[in-house]
């Protein structure tokens, strides 16, 4: 299957953990978070970055999130919108992202980081990469998503990442 992501069961028991502390968020390791900014202070236009590092979002592919986050989304999210990021490919997680910070009330936090998990991921995600303009069109998904939902947050940076250490005995 395509879609595999391998990891320890440590690591897994890691998310599990720090997905009962955090029902509300999508909970991935370091090497899948991701980023969103804004071009320049003042402006309404969103950017989607792979490099900076201000954890506002957890790629999907390899996170952890309650089913609650899921029951919402298809209570929240009107078919129009899962339509389009179902022909586009390349927009669900940061719906998911978007809708975990409306969920976090005045938090606005969407994720949260478990620092010593690895995931080795497999190729998902790889087909929407191989699109046209999959850069352009993160972007252009970020701007979608804060224009159908005006008055819900676009997702802050996380305050806080998580270490999860195993007790002796």
């Amino acid at each position: 299957h395509s879609h595999l992501c391998w990891m320890t069961t440590d690591d897994i028991h890691k998310l599990l953990l720090a997905g009962r502390l955090f029902p509300r968020r999508v909970v991935s390791g370091l090497s899948h978070r991701r980023s969103i900014y804004r071009c320049q202070e003042g402006s309404q236009a969103l950017f989607y970055s792979y490099s900076r590092k201000d954890d506002n979002l957890a790629f999907t592919s390899a996170a952890l999130m309650s089913t609650a986050v899921l029951e919402k989304y298809m209570e929240f999210i009107p078919q129009p919108v899962v339509s389009l990021m179902s022909r586009e490919r390349n927009c669900e997680d940061m719906c998911i992202n978007w809708l975990a910070a409306h969920l976090g009330g005045d938090e606005q936090e969407a994720c949260v980081i478990v620092e010593d998990v690895s995931i080795l991921a497999g190729p998902q995600g790889r087909e929407s990469l191989l699109l046209k303009n999959s850069a352009a069109r993160r972007n252009a998904c970020l701007n979608f998503l804060r224009d159908v939902f005006p008055h819900w947050p676009v997702p802050r940076p996380s305050s806080f990442r998580v270490r999860v250490e195993r007790s002796c005995g």
